[in-house]
C-alpha cells in the first residue's frame, strides 16, 4: 500500500498593516515619554518628608536647584539649566517668570529642590529673591518617607 503525501502550501503572512502599527506604537511612546526639561547641574539628596502632595500642572512651574556645585564646592543655585550667582538670582527668576504664558500665570509656582544639607539661611536668600520676583507659591520637593 502506497502512502499519498500531502504537500500542504503555507499561508503568507499578510505584511501590509505592519507599518501601520509601527507607527502607531512609535506615536504612543512619542506622546506618552516625559523628557526631562533641565539637566541638573548641581549635586542634591532630597530630604525625608511627611504629607507630600504632588504637583499637578508642571507647565506653570519654575524649578530651582540648591546644592553644592558638582564635584565639591560652595553652595549653587541653579534656575532651568543655568547656574545662577545669588546677586542675579531676582532678575534671572523674572526671566524664567516672563518665560510662561500669561494664561498659566495664576497657576505659576516655583519648585524648591534643594539638598538637605543646605544651611537655612541660604534657602531664606533664595525665598526673598523669589519674593523680589513676585513669585509666591513654593513647593519644596521632598522624597516620601519608605
Amino acid at each position: 500500500m502506497r502512502l499519498k503525501r500531502h504537500h500542504r502550501s503555507m499561508p503568507e503572512l499578510q505584511m501590509t498593516a505592519m507599518p501601520d502599527l509601527i507607527f502607531t506604537i512609535l506615536f504612543f511612546f512619542m506622546i506618552v515619554t516625559h523628557m526631562r526639561e533641565n539637566t541638573v547641574k548641581v549635586e542634591y539628596h532630597q530630604p525625608v518628608g511627611e504629607n507630600l502632595v504632588k504637583v499637578t500642572n508642571k507647565a506653570a512651574v519654575i524649578n530651582i536647584y540648591v546644592g553644592r556645585a558638582i564635584g565639591g564646592g560652595e553652595y549653587q543655585v541653579q534656575v532651568g539649566n543655568n547656574i545662577v550667582p545669588l546677586a542675579e538670582l531676582p532678575q534671572a527668576l523674572r526671566n524664567e517668570r516672563d518665560g510662561i504664558p500669561a494664561d498659566q500665570m495664576e497657576k505659576l509656582s516655583a519648585s524648591l529642590l534643594a539638598d538637605k544639607e543646605v544651611p537655612m539661611s541660604y534657602i531664606n536668600k533664595v525665598k526673598m529673591a523669589l519674593r523680589d520676583a513676585k513669585i509666591l507659591k513654593v513647593t519644596y520637593t521632598a522624597n516620601s518617607k519608605q
